[in-house]
């Protein structure tokens, strides 16, 4: 990534793309929604955007004031020469694939985990109350489970070593993954059921926050879908409508399996 790193050399300018990446993400999938919806009318409780949002801010500043953000563990693999791609350098068009398979990887069994683990899902169960899905609901997480999504993600950068133009741009590929799979878009049933071979569609993630739990506990993925198919948790979408949302959360006594 040598002619970003000449392009914007600085960390204000790093700052910069990060920022203007974010706001080209989010517009773009807004225009998605409003060009083309999957759902009209469908606008859910009173006020849940206020909340989705709202949450998504305070998580981004919690975020912003402790030091275990993507950029932060690159910067401080790269300064102390730690991680496997600073021990065996591989070129910017491989590092951000790896980066991106190892991190969906992890946030794949993560993602399982709070939906299987007691004492987790109630954490989670804040994002599957939402009665509505668009854009807004990739905001909507509780503030102890974003950190705890937070740490083993940092732990990952520090392990894997990816300099700071590698992370920013897979950070940036999974933000529009994460938007667009919450996106109230239509797409035809054909090009999706192709698609989610080896990518999460909204189609796909609907199925995700139905209220019935043989569904909700299902495609966990955050961008590909053969996670899901190759580890059995893959669910097509049933006939006719779901029902989104969750109530209070129920008890659960199982583990992974």
């Amino acid at each position: 990534m040598d002619f970003l790193a000449k392009l914007l050399p600085d960390n204000q300018h790093v700052a910069v793309f990060g920022f203007v990446t974010f706001v080209v993400c989010f517009a773009l999938v807004a225009a998605l929604e409003l060009v083309r919806p999957a759902r009209r009318g469908a606008n859910g409780r009173e006020g849940r955007m206020s909340v989705n949002f709202g949450l998504g801010l305070f998580n981004m500043a919690v975020s912003a004031l402790l030091p275990m953000s993507s950029l932060a563990m690159a910067t401080l693999a790269q300064s102390e020469g730690w991680g496997l791609l600073q021990l065996w350098p591989m070129a910017w068009y491989a590092a951000i694939p790896l980066l991106l398979l190892a991190k969906s990887l992890l946030n794949y069994w993560l993602h399982r985990g709070f939906h299987t683990l007691s004492w987790l899902w109630p954490l989670h169960a804040v994002h599957h109350r939402d009665d509505a899905i668009d854009l807004s609901t990739s905001f909507r997480s509780h503030p102890l489970s974003y950190l705890l999504l937070l740490m083993p993600n940092a732990l990952l950068i520090l392990a894997l070593g990816p300099d700071i133009w590698t992370t920013l741009i897979a950070e940036a590929i999974l933000l529009f993954a994460i938007l667009f799979q919450h996106a109230n878009f239509h797409i035809s049933d054909r090009v999706s059921a192709r698609l989610e071979r080896w990518l999460i569609t909204p189609r796909m993630h609907l199925v995700h926050h139905a209220r019935e739990r043989h569904l909700h506990d299902s495609n966990y993925g955050e961008i590909f879908a053969f996670w899901d198919h190759m580890f059995g948790s893959y669910r097509q979408p049933p006939p006719g409508d779901m029902e989104i949302g969750v109530e209070v959360p129920a008890k659960r006594f199982w583990s992974f399996g």
